[in-house]
């Protein structure tokens, strides 16, 4: 479970009573009614106080003629009154449907019953040309940032006392709660004592509690209200904002007893002391685990991971690998080539209509299927069809079709386009095989006055490019099954199942690397069949190269590739520097040894994650 859900789901325990349900068994005498009750009988006599004294200053104030001591009484009643209307009874709430079930000595009550609630002055109340220095004509403006350090250092900003005045009515005292509104949504911040004199911003909302007890518990409360609260009411917006106050003065909220509300704030201060002991402690496991991928590939990279196995295969060599490979690759250029310059020739006799047989046996098959002009017709689609079909299997028997094909061609002007179709098919053969022969590259080991590190001499340096090359993928149209559109969001599992039914095409097992973006030369392992999205390209491997050996390979540059990329706009990978990049070549069993021995370490390492 991440540390964030985990913190949800303690104050989720917290707020319905779960944490303390051992402390309510032993402490089944407390009673939230009890204490309401309690307090709406203090409210009421300090209530009657203040109408008392509320009723002499009105009847001393129609008594005095002096305009200075009558002008004091006005004051005093103006507070007077703001003082009574804030001496409120709390009324527990008698629900048919409660929001969640709470214990039985909990009571549910209006959030505007326990609380004042003010949000900060309209956004144009307060301008730049107000500000002053500190000193001391001047008064803090709390705003988010300074607010939410939960620090006594708290910010930079300050109006004069001229303008305080204007501003008073958001002035903040001692144990106001202060709530982020905006941006940092249900940032909360206690004010401490003795903190500097001040307003809040229009960025936030100052609570006072009826009763400061409760201040702990409610912070905590308004921590998980807040927030909920604020993500319903964004509806999905990119800008979320704090809920109207007539909504959250409304909210129906679970008031614990006293002693239960500090049970719950020292069982959660513990449980999220250890929450975020435990991220500390994953954070610091991951890069642990960082550290350990990193040495094994370095390990791997420079030989070090299979020295035993060195010395039980003394005559394994990759420069033998390599030449073997060579040898191989200029007799497959050459029979590709000698097949290429027979399918040109053919093309260009199509293209005069020189469809003379190359043998006597040729021409005698020629007469023979060109008896009357309609047999010769029939001879022309039959002929075409068999080139068609024959086309990319032998140049020797195409050769003899086509010639065939083409007598016949020449005699039927009805077979006009049946020769552009032969000739379309033999293009497409042609560049087909012209596109083998750029593919028929020698491997030539790099002879590096300062190699980048040592190692094996039965090793050798060669160029990533040739062995392993960027290409797109083959361009197929498929009209009858669509698959996925492979894009980077689909790939990591984050996206949906696009639909696509053409253009570059991966196989399962693929290595796509990423192209473009600040992740570029991030490399994707495909688990199905799919078109590739436009910033992806596919990785091809010689046969010098164990796939699962490149992959590790390929993750040992991942830094490099990362901190080399081009553009800055839109960063993207240098194909000039992948392909020039020198890398080191085990022979092929080596690689294959070295890529099980990291699979069995790395297995291992997971053992150190913590989900």
């Amino acid at each position: 479970m991440k540390t964030d859900t985990l913190k949800k789901s303690l104050l989720d325990y917290a707020i319905k009573g779960k944490l303390t349900a051992r402390f309510r068994r032993e402490n089944n005498g407390l009673n939230a009614f009890d204490e309401i009750s309690t307090y709406n009988e203090a409210i009421k006599e300090k209530r009657k106080d203040l109408e008392k004294k509320l009723k002499i200053c009105e009847k001393e104030l129609k008594l005095e003629k002096d305009k200075d001591k009558k002008a004091l009484f006005k004051s005093q009643i103006q507070m007077l009154k703001k003082e009574i209307v804030k001496c409120k009874e709390i009324t527990p709430l008698n629900f048919s449907e409660a929001p969640f079930e709470i214990p039985n000595s909990w009571a549910w009550v209006k959030l505007g019953d326990i609380c004042e609630m003010k949000k900060g002055p309209f956004g144009s109340a307060i301008t730049k040309d107000m500000f002053i220095p500190n000193g001391n004509n001047a008064v803090k403006i709390y705003e988010q940032k300074n607010a939410i350090q939960k620090s006594e250092t708290l910010g930079e900003y300050y109006i004069s006392l001229e303008h305080f005045e204007k501003l008073k009515q958001f002035e903040v005292f001692e144990n106001d709660i202060i709530v982020s509104c905006a941006g940092t949504i249900g940032e909360i911040f206690r004010i401490p004592k003795n903190a500097p004199k001040g307003i809040i911003n229009q960025a936030l909302m100052k609570i006072k509690l009826v009763n400061e007890e409760w201040i702990p518990y409610f912070m905590i409360f308004f921590d998980f209200l807040i927030k909920q609260k604020s993500q319903e009411n964004s509806k999905g917006s990119a800008i979320k904002n704090i809920p109207p106050l007539d909504i959250l003065k409304n909210f129906s909220i679970p008031l614990p007893p006293l002693r239960e509300q500090q049970e719950i704030v020292k069982k959660l201060d513990l449980l999220v002391t250890l929450a975020n002991d435990f991220a500390m402690t994953k954070e610091n496991l991951k890069r642990i685990e960082k550290r350990i991928e990193k040495s094994l590939l370095k390990l791997a990279l420079e030989g070090s991971l299979s020295k035993l196995y060195r010395r039980s295969s003394p005559t394994l060599s990759a420069f033998d690998e390599i030449n073997t490979y060579n040898e191989a690759i200029k007799e497959k250029r050459k029979d590709l080539e000698k097949e290429l310059k027979k399918l040109e020739s053919t093309l260009k006799k199509v293209g005069k209509r020189d469809f003379s047989p190359t043998a006597q046996n040729d021409k005698q098959r020629i007469t023979q299927n060109a008896v009357s002009l309609e047999n010769d017709k029939k001879a022309c689609h039959t002929d075409l069809e068999c080139s068609e079909r024959e086309v990319s299997k032998n140049t020797e028997s195409q050769l003899v079709i086509f010639a065939s094909v083409g007598k016949s061609f020449a005699r039927a002007s009805e077979c006009e386009k049946s020769t552009k179709e032969l000739k379309q098919i033999l293009k497409s053969q042609i560049q087909s095989l012209k596109k083998e022969i750029a593919k028929c590259k020698e491997i030539t080991p790099l002879n590096l006055s300062e190699a980048p590190f040592t190692i094996p001499n039965s090793w050798a340096w060669v160029k990533l490019g040739d062995i392993c090359e960027i290409v797109s993928g083959e361009i197929i149209d498929l009209q009858e099954e669509n698959l996925p559109l492979l894009d980077v969001k689909y790939l990591r599992g984050k996206g949906d199942k696009k639909l696509a039914n053409s253009g570059n095409f991966a196989n399962v097992n693929d290595r796509l690397i990423l192209m473009d973006g600040e992740n570029s030369g991030e490399i994707f392992i495909t688990k199905e069949k799919g078109f590739l999205g436009s910033t992806l390209k596919k990785l091809e491997f010689s046969s010098l190269s164990q796939i699962e050996f490149m992959d590790f390979m390929l993750l040992c540059y991942k830094d490099f590739f990362k901190g080399n990329k081009k553009g800055a706009a839109i960063p993207h990978l240098d194909r000039k520097l992948f392909a020039n990049l020198s890398i080191p070549l085990p022979p092929l069993q080596e690689q294959e040894y070295i890529t099980q021995t990291l699979d069995t370490l790395f297995t291992l390492k997971k053992g150190l994650r913590v989900d």
